[in-house]
């Protein structure tokens, strides 16, 4: 993966469109920290001239040898492991499925206040909800491994949110909302409709 085991791992993924996403941000947020075991795991992107682009950006903030780009992989999961910490500064968001998926993997979250985000993500305790500014991602990446204890323990309440959105709790959900349509209005006492 281009990874050592003392390093601390940064992780970003989108299908694409990386501009959006962040990642050049993200770049320039790595660049301001000069610590050679700071590194940036950007999995995704299918277009080689994306992909192309953003390396040559690392290049030119001097930080190329500290990105790994491993391109587009369909187990996600393994490569989240590999991280300390997810960061996705996007520009905009519909809902968020790689931002759950990292905190299921136990990842804290940096993350910009995009569509949604605040509902679950809390400040300080799962994650962090930063302006789109190298200066302000910069400040919660130092911040963020600081305390390691306290990135572990930020990385346990990231998964615990997450599973609120497993696919059990989304079944338990629909389960509810039907018995709510299907249970007549006049149902015994013991069969009434859940509140």
């Amino acid at each position: 993966m281009g990874l050592d085991v003392d390093d601390r791992v940064i992780a970003f993924a989108a299908l694409g469109d990386f501009a959006r996403k962040g990642l050049g941000v993200l770049i320039d947020a790595l660049a301001a920290r000069p610590d050679p075991q700071l590194k940036l795991l950007v999995v995704g992107g299918k277009q080689a001239a994306e992909i192309d682009a953003f390396r040559q950006l690392a290049t030119e903030r001097s930080v190329g040898a500290r990105v790994v780009f491993a391109g587009f992989r369909p187990d996600l999961q393994r490569y989240l492991w590999a991280a300390d910490v997810f960061a996705l500064p996007s520009l905009y968001e519909a809902f968020s499925l790689v931002l759950i998926q990292a905190a299921a993997a136990g990842l804290p979250l940096i993350a910009t206040p995009t569509h949604g985000v605040d509902e679950w993500l809390e400040p300080g305790v799962n994650g962090w909800i930063v302006e789109r500014t190298p200066a302000a991602i910069s400040a919660v990446i130092a911040e963020a491994f600081a305390d390691p204890t306290r990135l572990a323990r930020m990385g346990d309440a990231a998964a615990a949110v997450a599973a609120r959105y497993s696919p059990q709790a989304f079944g338990r959900a629909w389960h509810d909302r039907l018995a709510l349509l299907l249970l007549p209005d006049d149902a015994p006492e013991s069969t009434a409709r859940p509140q």
